[in-house]
Parts: C-alpha cells; structure tokens; sequence
C-alpha cells in the first residue's frame, strides 16, 4: 500500500515537473489589446493565447487598468504583461 502511494506521489510530481519545464521554455513576445478587456500574447514559439482580464479589475491593484485608454497600453517586459505605472500580470498566470 506504502509503495503505491508513494509512487502515485511520485508520478503527479513528475507530471508537474514536466509540466514546469515546458512552461518555463515560452516566453511572452508580444501582446495585443482587444474590446472588453482582452489581451492576446503571443509567445516565442508562436502559440497565441488570449486572456480575459475583466475579472481583475475588481481588485485594487488593476483598478486603473479601467481606463481603457491605459488598458491598452499593454507591453511585454520580464517575460510577462505590463502597463505603465509598475503594474503587470503575474507570469504563472499568463502561462495558465
């Protein structure tokens, strides 16, 4: 029973690390504003991903990204999105 257990453990583990690896290998490249505060980053080897935004504007810390006319000036620095004024996406979560 001990044996299974670990080895399941151990399997999950792996498939995270696998997981992680990959990940870590794609770095955003670029971002594009949408409507409705939508962003599609497209990553180094090309895949492109959208991201719906709109739900962290009910936080404090993405309450300026309201301005739209901010929203959209979206940029890609430290291998995640920024706006100016020091705020940016957690990289984890653009890669999710």
């Amino acid at each position: 029973m001990k044996f299974d257990i670990l080895k399941f453990v151990f399997d999950i583990c792996k498939i995270k690390q696998q997981h992680f690896s990959i990940a870590i290998k794609m770095k955003p490249i670029s971002v594009q504003t949408k409507d409705n505060w939508k962003l599609v980053v497209v990553f180094d080897n090309q895949v492109s991903k959208e991201l719906d935004c709109a739900a962290l504007l009910q936080y404090p810390a993405f309450a300026p990204l309201k301005d739209e006319q901010l929203f959209k000036k979206a940029f890609i620095d430290h291998n995640t999105v920024c706006w100016p004024g020091n705020l940016d996406l957690n990289p984890d979560w653009v890669l999710a």
